[in-house]
């Protein structure tokens, strides 16, 4: 009754509504089957196919699945007809006249059923349907087999476990500790008041070891799955036809994303069965707490969709979210699109894992409505820095790597690493910390301009000021796709002072069978450090 209501008091709102990133709720869900059925009534298909299409792919990200395809169950037989050729337009494969009228036939059949899982059940298998008919085109299947490739080598696989177990072994709880610390500080005497509390904790360890058989359930069930494009910035994957479609993908071709995926599930499992129960024991609505513990796991795994800030977040939250915009629409640019997306093959982790540095440093505190979260994170991290400044005036931090030839030999002889801590005997780099690292980076960068530089003694204070910010951009920078964004434009420019021969190897790498891993398998048998002369020696020196 309240969805017809909205609808009848304004039918464009309500369209905006469903298209929007509110968060799914039963009234949502009204507005979008109503919808539906009025713009079908209407006889305009396109416009019902753009509203189940949208709100299948918000239920997805929520974690209902299961909703899918009783969503797409309210479409009449020609409705999904449209649907299904709107998606073969799309992905540019042709559909038959007798698969469309297969569809048809199947529909009928759906829609004579009465409501339930069986009901559920054969709508799940008229989109399959939909999507065997719609095969993977060759250059789909390249796109996978190159994606593959790079995410090949260990220290790839290595680095997203690491970074896993990191967020949800201590950054989560750490947050909570300190939104627990915030919290009581504003309510010293009114425990009621309080919507964080230190025994969330320890209750959140409990309930990430109770989740761990539906953890190991659900990665199963991941990598069986198929191919999930959206991690990797692949196109496709916006509706559950082209979710089926891309489900498909030969294992020859996604067996390490598909791994990759599994273990991101994993996690999301732990993190999302967690918040979920610390929510339900706070009085939050099952469905509510359910959405906001997913978006929550989404959002520290790293897979957050980009163009989610609001003026909420952090200016620098929203300046690198907009950059990630940015870099995103470099792959629909005609003509250049395609030889872009070689250059800038990951976008959304790596603006994700920096917007993530942010929010834990004191940068976290500029601009945002300044939440308790986002107060809670940015303290949080600002006492890692000051742990890391006392590690920095004890010369326990580098910087990046001397412009100085001798300088350069001297530092890496002593075993040290670039942007690294000294932890007992070992330089660990500080993506180690995930999140946590531009906040140790910064004690790093003021004791390399302010005292360990060359001119440190010369410079003048609003010099080294300078340097050391432009040195913090540039580390951040380099955790983002504003590097390969640069080579690739520098590459069309025709700068003289870019060396084109090092990215068009790296580039063209990309279609060498499990080249990360070859590259990875270099390094243990042949440590030495070799300067190429030419795009081919580029090449080779990752070769065995």
């Amino acid at each position: 009754n309240r969805a017809t209501q909205i609808i009848t008091e304004s039918l464009d709102d309500a369209r905006t509504r469903v298209l929007s990133n509110e968060p799914v709720s039963d009234e949502k869900g009204a507005l979008a089957i109503l919808l539906a059925k009025r713009f079908e009534s209407a006889g305009m298909f396109d416009d019902a196919v753009q509203i189940i299409s949208a709100y299948d792919r918000q239920l997805r990200e929520a974690g209902r699945f299961i909703q899918v395809a009783s969503l797409w169950n309210k479409l009449s037989p020609e409705g999904m007809v449209r649907a299904a050729t709107k998606t073969s337009e799309e992905v540019k494969v042709p559909l038959g006249d007798d698969v469309k009228a297969n569809i048809l036939k199947m529909m009928q059949q759906v829609q004579s059923m009465p409501a339930g899982e069986a009901k559920d059940a054969a709508m799940f298998n008229v989109l399959n349907y939909i999507a065997e008919n719609l095969p993977l085109r060759l250059g789909e299947k390249f796109e996978a087999f190159r994606y593959q490739n790079m995410l090949s080598g260990f220290q790839t696989q290595e680095r997203n476990t690491w970074g896993n177990t990191f967020q949800l072994l201590f950054t989560r709880p750490y947050d909570l500790a300190t939104e627990a610390a915030y919290s009581i500080t504003r309510h010293p005497l009114n425990q009621a008041a309080r919507d964080a509390s230190v025994l969330d904790v320890p209750l959140y360890y409990k309930n990430i070891l109770t989740a761990l058989p539906n953890a190991i359930v659900a990665a199963k069930e991941a990598f069986k799955g198929g191919f999930d494009p959206r991690k990797f910035d692949i196109g496709g994957g916006t509706t559950a036809i082209e979710t089926l479609r891309r489900a498909k993908l030969p294992l020859k071709y996604s067996f390490i994303p598909r791994f990759m995926n599994a273990t991101d599930l994993f996690f999301r499992t732990l993190i999302t069965t967690a918040e979920n129960s610390r929510l339900l024991s706070r009085g939050v609505a099952p469905d509510i707490a359910k959405t906001k513990a997913v978006e929550l796991a989404e959002e520290y795994l790293y897979r957050s969709r980009i163009g989610k800030t609001t003026g909420a977040d952090s200016i620098f939250v929203r300046a690198l979210d907009g950059l990630g915009q940015l870099a995103l629409s470099g792959r629909k640019i005609p003509v250049i699109g395609g030889p872009y997306g070689w250059f800038v093959p990951f976008i959304t982790t790596p603006i994700n894992i920096a917007k993530q540095m942010v929010m834990r440093s004191p940068l976290g505190f500029v601009g945002g409505n300044y939440s308790q979260q986002q107060i809670a994170k940015a303290t949080g991290g600002s006492l890692i820095m000051a742990m890391a400044g006392i590690w920095a005036m004890q010369g326990k931090t580098t910087w990046s790597v001397p412009r100085d030839k001798k300088q350069r030999d001297l530092f890496f002889a002593s075993g040290k690493k670039p942007y690294s801590i000294q932890v007992g005997n070992f330089w660990v780099p500080v993506w180690w910390f995930g999140p946590y690292g531009l906040a140790m980076a910064f004690p790093a960068a003021m004791a390399w301009h302010w005292r360990d530089s060359p001119d440190a003694q010369t410079a003048t204070a609003m010099n080294k000021t300078t340097q050391t910010a432009l040195g913090l951009a540039r580390f951040l920078s380099s955790q983002t796709s504003l590097t390969g964004m640069s080579n690739f434009f520098n590459l069309l420019e025709g700068d003289l002072g870019f060396n084109p021969e090092t990215w068009l190897a790296f580039t063209g790498s990309q279609a060498l069978p499990l080249s990360g891993f070859v590259r990875w398998m270099n390094t243990i048998v042949d440590p030495v450090y070799r300067q190429p002369r030419n795009m081919l020696e580029q090449i080779a020196k990752d070769l065995p």
